[in-house]
């Protein structure tokens, strides 16, 4: 990490103030830290320090009238170990894409995977756990500005629950994919737009009878697919 920058040790600080240990350490030892980061550490905090600072940003919409959201604590099921391993070189959808992947399912949890193979497709939802609040894919770009969203299919801001973007109150994904073969508690899939090492939340199978409405209004996107 480079050493005397401001935004640097703005963002450090903000981390410990996160963790809840701001008070505790004088600036000057911050500072001290700061310069002997490297920089592979420096891009850790950065990804934190936004982390930090979009959960900010969610909390400032919400009705301090309204009562206490309910906590709700996620477990990860499985890993998906993907080829993907940046945001420029993934699909912005899975429909646009023909990547395979393995789906590590912990081994504790195999038993929920019988008769999954009789399925052609299924549905994965998974944690968006990198934040992505801006985005460049070919000539497609992405920007989150807090609940609205310049998604990469328009060039004007939409409410964020209107989009597919990865930015969301609640980091919750979802794609179906071709599922191609099941070894015990591994699946391989295709058509994957998830990072490597993207948590796995759950699984459900693809029924198109269930999943696919007749004729439906798709608003803003009209035309643009």
């Amino acid at each position: 990490m480079k050493k005397d920058t401001k935004n640097d040790f703005q963002e450090l600080e903000k981390v410990f103030e996160f963790i809840g240990i701001s008070n505790m350490i004088p600036k000057e030892i911050i500072e001290d830290i700061e310069s002997e980061i490297t920089s592979n550490s420096e891009e850790k905090i950065s990804e934190i320090a936004d982390f930090v600072e979009n959960r900010k940003e969610w909390q400032s919409h919400e009705d301090i009238n309204q009562p206490s959201r309910i906590q709700t604590e996620l477990t990860p099921i499985g890993l998906i170990h993907s080829p993907l391993k940046d945001d420029e070189t993934s699909p912005f959808q899975a429909n646009k894409s023909e990547v395979t992947a393995e789906v590590e399912v912990f081994k504790k949890y195999g038993e929920a995977l019988e008769d999954l193979e009789g399925y052609s497709h299924i549905i994965l939802i998974f944690e968006f756990n990198r934040s992505i609040k801006h985005s460049q894919k070919e000539n497609l770009s992405l920007e989150s500005h807090g609940l609205k969203v310049k998604p990469y299919l328009d060039d004007k801001l939409h409410g964020i629950f209107s989009t597919r973007s990865p930015n969301r109150p609640n980091p919750i994904g979802l794609s179906t994919v071709e599922l191609l073969e099941r070894e015990k508690n591994m699946l391989k899939v295709k058509g994957v737009d998830m990072f490597d090492e993207t948590p796995l939340l759950d699984i459900k199978p693809y029924v198109p009878e269930f999943d696919v409405k007749k004729k439906p209004d798709i608003g803003w996107l009209e035309n643009r697919l």
